[in-house]
């Protein structure tokens, strides 16, 4: 959970916009806190994270640079039982915000959103 967090600037945001075919609700979960909370659930839920099974592939990846903020798009598919036959649980488009920090680029915004 802390390798997670630390992708994320103190007051980053995670939206969830869609959650079509998921046991989630739309959701926006900022700063760490509210951050931690999420991935606890969704690892609870068996919908990401060591043991679940899970499989995220990422692609089509598109930056632009502006100084010390990027803004990025790219398109993921979710698989679960990836240990077995794999099925595809749902496709979408992260669209991320991103700042230079003294540690390095972190997520201000990460937007997901179902296709």
């Amino acid at each position: 959970v802390d390798e997670y967090l630390d992708c994320f600037t103190p007051d980053g945001s995670w939206r969830l916009n869609d959650s079509q075919g998921l046991d989630l609700e739309p959701q926006v979960r900022t700063g760490r806190e509210e951050l931690a909370e999420g991935v606890r659930e969704r690892r609870g839920m068996g919908l990401q994270g060591p043991g679940t099974a899970t499989k995220h592939d990422i692609s089509s990846i598109n930056s632009v640079l502006e100084g010390d903020t990027a803004r990025a798009s790219s398109y993921f598919r979710y698989y679960q039982s990836t240990n077995l036959v794999p099925v595809l649980k749902a496709m979408g488009r992260y669209d991320d915000e991103l700042v230079r920090t003294a540690e390095g680029w972190r997520l201000k915004i990460r937007s997901v959103t179902r296709n």
